[in-house]
């Protein structure tokens, strides 16, 4: 009797979340580069905030400045305040801040829309959080899954 009950439900739960008409994707929540880590910095160094953290696989929107690139860089990085970043003496050693955030595109069009982009951009995704290697061998903290991108201008 029971198994005859679960069923249905099964069944519901199985199909692609567009196929489900009662189940609306929730609104993104804003998020802002101070919530990325707890202020002061401690002992133990750079600590993800409670927020941060509840907000992991979640729809998110935040705003900030395109990092600009050498050619040839392959990661699109969000960062708090305009930064160029350039390899030829810095490497890796260069003035991008602890709360940047890499963006993953799911769609690669949003490359150029974005490259085009000259001051703050909003940026609409997924948030996820925890160590990994990116393209261009940084260690990533905070990335976003990019669903979409609007230029807000200077």
């Amino acid at each position: 009797m029971k198994l005859i009950r679960v069923l249905p439900l099964l069944a519901v739960l199985s199909l692609p979340l567009a196929a489900r008409a009662d189940v609306a994707e929730p609104a993104p929540v804003p998020l802002a580069f101070s919530e990325f880590f707890k202020r002061p910095v401690g002992p133990r160094g750079l600590e993800p905030t409670p927020r941060l953290i509840s907000l992991a696989g979640t729809p998110i929107v935040i705003e900030g400045f395109l990092a600009r690139t050498s050619e040839g860089q392959s990661s699109l990085i969000l960062s708090p305040v305009p930064v160029l970043l350039g390899d030829e003496d810095e490497s890796l050693a260069d003035d991008l801040p602890p709360s940047s955030v890499h963006l993953h595109l799911l769609q690669p069009a949003l490359r150029a829309a974005i490259a085009q982009c000259d001051g703050r951009l909003a940026v609409q995704g997924v948030l996820g959080i925890g160590p990994r290697r990116e393209d261009d061998d940084r260690i990533s903290f905070v990335r976003i899954d990019v669903r979409s991108a609007r230029c807000l201008g200077g």
